[in-house]
């Protein structure tokens, strides 16, 4: 956010709301990491941390190149980071249902 706040114009509120999205959620992710080292929370935070990085990106290409200098990493960035964060969800949701196969009510 320092590097590009003072050139958002009138998108910086959007950004700033943004940014501290993406900073709780980032934060919340690497300590559910490091308290309960699994693959599903693994894959959130490096989902997410591979989304931050084709934010970051995509936001040099705007905001500080004549030309888009990161055309390949943005799209390949996005897609995996997705899927991490999609996969850790489903296999959370998979936990959850066999547990209540399990034991039902």
């Amino acid at each position: 956010m320092n590097h590009v706040y003072a050139s958002l114009g009138n998108m910086k509120w959007h950004g700033l709301v943004y940014g501290i999205t993406l900073s709780l959620f980032g934060s919340l992710t690497l300590m559910k990491l490091l308290k309960l080292p699994n693959r599903e929370n693994g894959l959130l935070f490096f989902g997410l941390l591979l989304f931050s990085v084709r934010d970051v990106l995509l936001t040099y290409n705007k905001r500080y190149f004549e030309d888009d200098v990161f055309t390949y990493p943005i799209p390949l960035f996005h897609v995996i980071g997705f899927y991490f964060m999609v996969s850790a969800f489903i296999k959370k949701e998979e936990i959850v249902f066999s547990m209540e196969a399990k034991n039902p009510i």
